[in-house]
């Protein structure tokens, strides 16, 4: 996984480490913690259940920590 991000990278700085099972576990938390939103105020439209066909907008806002 490191390493295809690292080729597909325009740019930064990449060191080499060794593999391991640690590595993974580190990795999936680092991600997770990165990719985690906390959504503050999330609207959602009444549905209209007549109709085949839903539009839905989604709005929200989420906090940045």
């Amino acid at each position: 996984v490191l390493s295809g991000i690292a080729k597909n990278s325009k740019d930064g700085t990449f060191s080499p480490v060794q593999d391991s099972d640690d590595l993974s576990i580190v990795l999936s938390m680092a991600l997770a913690e990165f990719l985690n939103v906390s959504i503050v105020n999330l609207t959602l439209p009444k549905v209209d259940k007549r109709f085949s066909i839903q539009i839905f907008k989604v709005t929200f806002k989420y906090s940045e920590r």
